[in-house]
């Protein structure tokens, strides 16, 4: 599972920032029921996603782990 990520975000299908901003609304909603997380990152989240939408525009490597939440 973790490699499709990378490779839906390489192959246009979905970019960084939507994965980033989908996962942080569920831990979000989850949160409210588990008391998980103590706060949520979400400039940092969209900037590091949006930096690596950059990267795929420009054709540049990514690393393994692109864009996994």
């Amino acid at each position: 599972m973790i490699h499709q990520f990378r490779d839906n975000i390489i192959s246009g299908k979905i970019s960084a920032t939507e994965i980033a901003q989908e996962y942080l609304e569920k831990a979000k909603k989850l949160n409210k029921k588990t008391n998980a997380f103590i706060s949520f990152c979400d400039e940092l989240a969209l900037s590091a996603a949006m930096s690596i939408d950059q990267k795929v525009k420009a054709k540049k490597p990514l690393g393994k782990l692109a864009g996994v939440p």
